[in-house]
């Protein structure tokens, strides 16, 4: 049977554990020299006196001079959200996106929701989600997952209305996101009080934007608004992860010949639309649409108009009368 342990009423101290002693002794000898003792055997013998001297031979941080400091706090950073005077760490009780209830639900527009046209598909966000269920007064997580993306196929959308962007399209990201460049260039806002931690290869952090609320796409001739994450820099125009994937039901179908389409489907009205992927980096939509400009434009040989061939047709449909008759 073991015996609990009782608590101690004393424990056993030197007569010479006095901490002014040692302060004392470093006073002394950090700008004499002793007859007989050098520093190393001092530091030999007391671990104290070694720690103190260290902490005087520490190198310290000094201001650099006034007319240089002050230059440095006047330029203006293009990002000044994505700073912190501290390196980013997680804290103990950090979540990984991965690890919140996944997406599985939408919803669809109607004329009560300020700024969307009635009748399309509104996706969730898995971040938000996470926001819905906290209780008032609760303290927030912080949210962190991949900044990386191993897909090689894409397609092309139209984005807010203006631009048709490269779209890689990965199931394994919890997850839809854009590159803070695309954003400006489309002129889409976002709200920076909601981030998530965006980790590397190397295992840096680095915090998002924020979020941008209903930005719509339009696929085909099927509408969809989209929750983004905005991204600083990362190897992606735009990342249509799991929640687009749920939302519009898409398959993928491969072929043979080594292409790939996508279909997605319009739950409200009930109708699917099949789209071509790319493989990454290989194709441009702007590209395209400048060749298919110079197609139309350019008159085919088999359209011009040869000599004699109005004669000739009479006297084809000459010939098929006489025939029908006989």
């Amino acid at each position: 049977m073991k015996v609990p342990s009782k608590e101690k009423a004393f424990k056993l101290v030197p007569k010479l554990d006095d901490p002014n002693i040692v302060q004392s002794l470093v006073d002394q000898t950090k700008t004499k020299t002793l007859d007989g003792i050098t520093v190393e055997m001092l530091a030999a013998m007391n671990g104290d006196y070694a720690k103190k001297l260290r902490d005087i031979t520490y190198k310290t941080r000094v201001p650099l001079k006034p007319v240089l400091m002050s230059g440095i706090l006047s330029q203006q950073s293009e990002f000044p959200f994505m700073e912190d005077d501290l390196p980013i760490r997680l804290e103990p009780d950090a979540i990984a996106l991965e690890n919140l209830p996944p997406v599985d639900s939408l919803f669809i527009s109607t004329e009560q929701d300020p700024g969307l046209d009635p009748g399309c598909m509104v996706c969730t966000d898995v971040v938000l989600q996470y926001y819905s269920t906290l209780e008032e007064g609760q303290a927030l997580k912080q949210i962190y997952t991949s900044m990386d993306s191993a897909s090689l196929r894409v397609v092309f959308p139209l984005v807010s209305g203006r631009e048709k962007v490269e779209c890689i399209l990965d199931s394994g990201s919890q997850i839809v996101s854009m590159a803070l460049t695309i954003a400006e260039r489309l002129g889409i806002s976002w709200d920076p009080d909601i981030q998530i931690f965006m980790q590397s290869a190397n295992g840096q952090l680095k915090k998002s934007a924020g979020l941008d609320r209903n930005v719509p796409f339009l696929f085909g001739d099927i509408p969809i608004y989209l929750q983004i994450h905005i991204i600083d820099q990362p190897a992606y125009q735009v990342l249509l992860g799991r929640p687009f994937d749920i939302l519009t039901e898409s398959v993928i179908q491969n072929h043979k010949n080594g292409s790939q389409f996508v279909t997605i489907r319009d739950p409200n009205q009930n109708r699917r639309v099949t789209m071509p992927t790319h493989s990454r980096g290989t194709f441009s939509a702007v590209r395209d649409a400048k060749r298919r400009v110079e197609i139309e434009e350019t008159p085919r040989e088999d359209e011009k108009p040869k000599a004699g061939t109005g004669s000739q047709s009479e006297e084809l449909s000459a010939d098929f009368q006489r025939s029908s008759r006989n």
